[in-house]
């Protein structure tokens, strides 16, 4: 069994609708492995519930973001380089 790990940049933050959508936005939708660097209540590509937003209402600083599994959501820190 192969672990594959694919980033998708350029994405846009829009509802993804289950018809007429291009296959790799699908993909992302079905599969909800998300690592989401925005705020959650402009998040458009997954469903988030509201549990989840009043779990996670606090804004993210930089190097933060949410991490999205097929039934979790998890804040982790990311590196943050700055120049």
């Amino acid at each position: 069994m192969f672990h594959v790990f694919v980033i998708v940049s350029g994405l846009l933050n829009e509802r993804i609708a289950s018809y007429g959508a291009p296959e790799m936005y699908k993909i992302v939708k079905d599969n909800k492995n998300v690592l989401y660097f925005g705020n959650l209540e402009e998040c458009n590509v997954i469903d988030v519930t509201g549990p989840m937003q009043r779990k996670f209402r606090k804004k993210l600083k930089p190097g933060d973001a949410y991490l999205f599994t097929a039934n979790d959501l998890v804040k982790v820190k990311t590196p943050l380089i700055r120049y």
